[in-house]
């Protein structure tokens, strides 16, 4: 029989001395030691202008991004359009599952459909969903607003994922 003093016992790791190698292998450490370099190389390419001046100094970008929280921007603020774009993307995504949904399942129930709209769907899946969001909209939807053009993409992302998706699980099941 199992005791709760035996469950207990089991669960306690036994300590083992402090080495190096278990310090290095600590992750949290290696966090640490990840971000780190990371900003360090970044200063040092920065500092030395390895891009030219492309690439901004991280003290630069932080006093950016805090002015930017400060001064209204178009009449918002840094987290004002954080939550426009966040709108847009669910927005967007709700759009895309409501009319995936539907015609996912009747792609699945009826063959001729699926004959019909499947082919469509086969020509645009091999391209990534950023290469599609924008090419959609420039070639088919060109009105040249950013904001249009963030809430098309992840429309069509969500309706076509959401379809693919929908129809495999609606064939697997009718098997």
């Amino acid at each position: 029989m199992n005791s709760i003093a035996n469950e207990v016992q089991a669960q306690i790791k036994e300590k083992s001395p402090l080495s190096i190698w278990r310090v290095l292998k600590n992750r949290w450490l290696l966090y640490a030691v990840s971000t780190i370099a990371f900003f360090i190389i970044w200063e040092y390419v920065a500092l030395n202008r390895f891009l030219g001046s492309a690439l901004a100094r991280p003290y630069e970008v932080l006093l950016q991004l805090a002015d930017m929280m400060v001064h209204p921007i178009a009449g918002k603020g840094l987290i004002g359009h954080i939550w426009a774009s966040t709108q847009r993307i669910l927005i967007g995504f709700a759009i895309g599952a409501v009319l995936a949904t539907p015609l996912g399942l009747f792609m699945a129930l009826n063959r001729y459909v699926d004959a019909i709209v499947k082919p469509v769907f086969d020509l645009i899946k091999p391209m990534p969903p950023i290469a599609l969001g924008i090419d959609c909209d420039t070639v088919v939807w060109d009105r040249g607003t950013f904001k249009d053009l963030y809430h098309r993409r992840w429309y069509l992302r969500a309706l076509f994922t959401e379809r693919l998706q929908r129809s495999a699980a609606d064939r697997t099941s009718a098997l």
